[in-house]
């Protein structure tokens, strides 16, 4: 059956289909007694943000009132509103199952599903033209990335990003080969985006990224299948869209007031305190929101919007108020302010996102440091400057370590550059040499490329961290890994014709 498959979409160097898994495990072995010594000598990662999950789960636990009581007037950051319920859910589960090792079964349950993840992901890199060998350098990357420190900690990361990624493979199997979203796809990855939703409600705004994606399936399906393709893409969106309808209608059961979580009034208010730093005068009005704003941030940092979210409190305003609020004068920033706003996207544009795709040492270096609080490995800039003294007064490990993290953050800036520069440079020679959509892989891989470019910048323009972009760098690392293998082909090819 998946000799066939294989031979279906087109992969004549693939070989035999039934030894095509055996690389994947090798390589699953590997990185599996990495992961294992990691957690081994640490032991689950606890975070900044754990408390915010753990503390609802064991509430959970104590009382079942949180099912008709959400505690909105408790306080400004209410136990049962700030966060979606899905992973306190999930750890309650694993307390009443595990007792005292509770933390060890949930870590067990996110690496089964990053493997997972890994194993639908090297599916879709095979049906994309990849060779196995590239595929399992793809699959290595990315769950050397930042799985391996968030599949060991307690936090909501890990599970939504292998949910988003099953889900989004799901959808786009069997794309590159022309072939119909089926409708049993489209209701398990639906589904999967559902489940991702309630480990993190920013999944209902993130449906956006996938429109291009979803375009594309309807496309490369043609004319002949356009009733069951747009209606395979419907039963992909609706459960997310059910469900959050659903979690609304829940939320005015317990509070009253139709809402999914009360987490913009710090993400929101966040985005809009460093616009302030950026401009004073966008909280420069009479409203409520910015006289109170103006008195609290001096300096724009996270510690004065948690403070800002205590003066509203005591002031009267509840948690869906103060997101009100927020949402309200965000919004009004962007068309009053419209530079402001962007420059607090410029904010979260770094050398540093062109180095995710491959940093397996710096992502054990952060494994490190998240279980220990400290810092056990160099930090580069302090490397780089300690080359004129020949790394004088550090350990011996200096020298390899400068070596090696340089090798890795050329390789992945190079990687990261072919998926954001070439694969639409692909796509534009093919429509100027053709005069037609490609079809195919590289169609596919441009849905990606907008795909990532959405999903950056929706946090961006709010609030941004490395590891948001977890559920779309696996995807990168596959564009990245085929336009390089494109452009070493058709330069080998070039080469032979010139001589």
């Amino acid at each position: 059956m998946r000799k066939e498959f294989f031979a279906d979409a087109g992969h004549p160097s693939i070989g035999n289909g039934k030894n095509l898994w055996h690389p994947l495990v090798a390589a699953y072995c590997t990185i599996a007694v990495i992961k294992l010594v990691l957690l081994i000598v640490i032991g689950p990662i606890f975070g900044d943000d754990t408390p915010g999950y753990v503390e609802p789960a064991r509430a959970m636990l104590a009382s079942a009132t949180w099912i008709r009581d959400a505690g909105l007037s408790t306080g400004p950051k209410p136990l049962f509103t700030f966060r979606m319920i899905g992973y306190p859910a999930v750890l309650a589960t694993a307390m009443m199952v595990g007792g005292a090792a509770w933390p060890y079964l949930v870590i067990a349950l996110q690496y089964v599903l990053s493997f997972a993840a890994g194993a639908a992901l090297y599916d879709l890199a095979l049906e994309l033209g990849l060779s196995w060998q590239l595929s399992i350098v793809a699959v290595a990357a990315a769950l050397l990335s930042f799985p391996l420190p968030l599949d060991q900690s307690i936090m909501t990361d890990s599970l939504n990003a292998s949910f988003l990624v099953l889900a989004v493979c799901l959808l786009t199997r069997g794309a590159p080969s022309g072939r119909r979203l089926t409708f049993p796809a489209a209701g398990v990855a639906g589904l999967f985006l559902a489940v991702a939703f309630l480990t993190r409600e920013a999944e209902q705004f993130l449906i956006v990224a996938l429109v291009p994606l979803l375009a594309v399936r309807i496309w490369l399906a043609g004319r002949d299948c356009l009733i069951g393709s747009v209606l395979a893409v419907v039963v992909a969106v609706a459960p997310l869209f059910l469900i959050v309808e659903g979690y609304k209608q829940w939320n005015f059961y317990r509070t009253g007031e139709r809402f999914v979580t009360t987490s913009a009034s710090h993400t929101i208010v966040d985005a809009i305190a460093k616009a302030a730093k950026i401009d004073r005068t966008v909280i420069a009005g009479n409203a409520p929101f910015d006289r109170t704003a103006r008195s609290v941030l001096q300096n724009s940092t996270y510690e004065e919007v948690l403070t800002l979210n205590k003066a509203f409190f005591a002031q009267g305003y509840k948690a869906t108020d103060v997101s009100g609020m927020a949402y309200q004068e965000y919004f009004e920033l962007w068309r009053t302010h419209p530079r402001t706003m962007l420059a607090v996207l410029r904010m979260h544009i770094s050398e540093r996102t062109t180095k995710l795709t491959i940093r397996p040492i710096e992502a054990i270096c952060e494994t490190i440091e998240w279980g220990t609080g400290v810092r056990r490995c160099y930090d580069y800039r302090d490397l780089y400057r300690a080359i004129p003294s020949h790394f004088k007064g550090m350990r011996w490990t200096a020298l390899p370590t400068f070596v090696f993290q340089t090798i890795e953050s050329t390789a992945a800036i190079f990687l990261f550059g072919g998926f954001l520069l070439g694969i639409p440079n692909l796509f534009v020679v093919h429509l100027v040499k053709e005069r037609r959509l490609p079809v195919g892989s590289i169609l596919t891989l441009t849905a990606f490329s907008l795909m990532y470019i959405t999903w950056f910048v929706a946090y961006g323009i709010v609030h941004m961290e490395d590891r948001y972009l977890m559920p779309v760098l696996p995807f990168s690392i596959l564009g990245g890994i085929y336009f390089w293998r494109e452009f070493l082909v058709r330069w080998r090819t070039e080469r032979q014709h010139s001589r």
